[in-house]
């Protein structure tokens, strides 16, 4: 798959990082002495939570949970288990009505369904967290509910990262149990809901509008005054339509599921922008760009990554291609993953390393393609981009690389440990570089 010396030095890298973990009060220690932080309308946020899949101990231990299936020999179940214990406690106190994947009840689930070796391990930690899951999130459905019929949608009632379709992607893993097949279902009903036109100033819009007030940030408030639509996989309708493709490849499906699944497909494609002839799409369609029907000049600009721009789509409409047996879907995906492959190599030295916004997504999904394609071209952008990121490795960096984010114009390097903000994102990306995947850690990521 990859050119050999470059291999040998990802295996060494793994290797590298690896031994650090293992050690793992000194891991921990490093954690807490070089915290991560993030920068939101002017105030600092530290991005560290022991408890959480994004940067969480939980991330560390889905990444032992694949690596630990490549070297058995090194008993990587047992540090695994270590760090379990390590924030059993903080487990046992955490807000259980937090119900998400990313940042909840899931994620724990996830993390232990990851170590579980087929659902052989774990079992009553995995019992007890989706007990909580079913007793309270028809709850949480309805209070979404009632919030969108108040044209009050938020992106963390829907999205991969804090809402439901982050939620229902760790419940089909049981969806064999009736009860929790009916939860999921509750969930679809939801998203197809969301889907329907509403009425905002007098116009009828799709029903994932997001208003100004409802925006994540100041910046954009002020850009987008009359609200928007996220496109994003992280937080966008790109997720919702990801999850609906997925639990239909489960056998998952509601009556008007497929028919949704086309009018978010439509919806997006009338919503692209061509560039080298291939299809691309914004973060964000703002108010106006939905008003007159297409994407307007300033605002043809795209993200290269798995959060947010053309990839994390272009991902998704092969998935949907895949299930519904629509061809022309996958051929645009390719389309836009090939024209992807001529970024400018400065733009991708200038990215993050990490898996949401940076280099490591980007091998991931292109390492996904690769694999369902086989196209020549993908195969050589992988290894510029695996160069590109081991020369961005620091044995002297906390943790071997660091995370870049801006805010306010200003560069901000952190050491992370985190899935989707540091080294364990990374490393499970090397790793399924040059192994086979063993579990599905990416499903998290509802790239599968």
């Amino acid at each position: 798959m990859i050119d050999n010396q470059l291999k040998s030095y990802v295996k060494k890298i793994i290797d590298k990082e690896l031994e650090k973990i293992c050690n793992i009060d000194l891991t921990i220690n490093s954690i807490k002495n070089n915290l991560p932080y993030t920068i939101i309308n002017n105030q600092k946020f530290t991005s560290w939570d022991d408890i959480t899949v994004s940067c969480g101990i939980p991330s560390i231990c889905i990444f032992l949970a694949e690596a630990d299936c490549h070297f058995p020999e090194l008993n990587l179940h047992r540090i695994a288990h270590q760090y379990i214990i390590k924030i059993q406690t903080s487990i046992n106190n955490m807000n259980w009505n937090d119900l998400s994947l990313f940042n909840g009840l899931s994620g724990i689930g996830f993390m232990a369904l990851m170590l579980s070796k087929n659902k052989t391990r774990y079992v009553k930690l995995i019992d007890s967290i989706n007990y909580q899951i079913i007793a309270n999130l028809p709850k949480l459905i309805h209070y979404f509910q009632e919030s969108f019929q108040n044209n009050d949608l938020k992106m963390g009632h829907y999205d991969i990262i804090q809402g439901l379709s982050g939620i229902g992607r760790y419940l089909i893993f049981f969806k064999e149990d009736s009860v929790i097949l009916d939860i999921i279902k509750l969930i679809i009903n939801y998203l197809i809901d969301i889907t329907k036109f509403i009425q905002i100033n007098d116009h009828k819009v799709p029903g994932w509008y997001i208003s100004k007030s409802n925006q994540f940030t100041d910046y954009d408030r002020l850009k987008y005054p009359n609200g928007n639509f996220n496109l994003g996989l992280s937080h966008g309708i790109t997720g919702v339509l990801a999850f609906f493709a997925i639990s239909l490849s489960y056998g998952i499906c509601d009556p008007f599921q497929q028919e949704t699944i086309k009018i978010i497909t439509s919806w997006l494609l009338n919503f692209s922008y061509f560039e080298n002839e291939s299809k691309n799409w914004p973060c964000h369609i703002s108010f106006e760009d939905y008003m007159n029907g297409h994407v307007s000049e300033n605002n043809k600009n795209t993200q290269l990554g798995w959060c947010y721009g053309s990839l994390g789509v272009a991902r998704t409409l092969w998935l949907v291609g895949s299930i519904l047996n629509a061809p022309e879907l996958q051929n645009i995906s390719i389309d836009t993953f090939k024209n992807i492959t001529c970024t400018p190599i400065k733009k991708i030295e200038s990215m993050s390393s990490t898996f949401c916004h940076g280099i490591s997504g980007v091998i991931h999904m292109f390492n996904l393609m690769y694999k369902d394609t086989l196209v020549p071209e993908f195969q050589k952008f992988i290894n510029m981009l695996i160069q590109i990121l081991l020369d961005k490795y620091d044995d002297n960096y906390v943790f071997g690389f660091r995370s870049i984010n801006w805010s306010l114009g200003k560069k901000i390097e952190c050491d992370s440990i985190g899935l989707l903000d540091g080294t364990a994102g990374i490393l499970l990306s090397f790793l399924a570089c040059i192994y086979p995947m063993k579990t599905k850690w990416d499903s998290v990521f509802l790239l599968n």
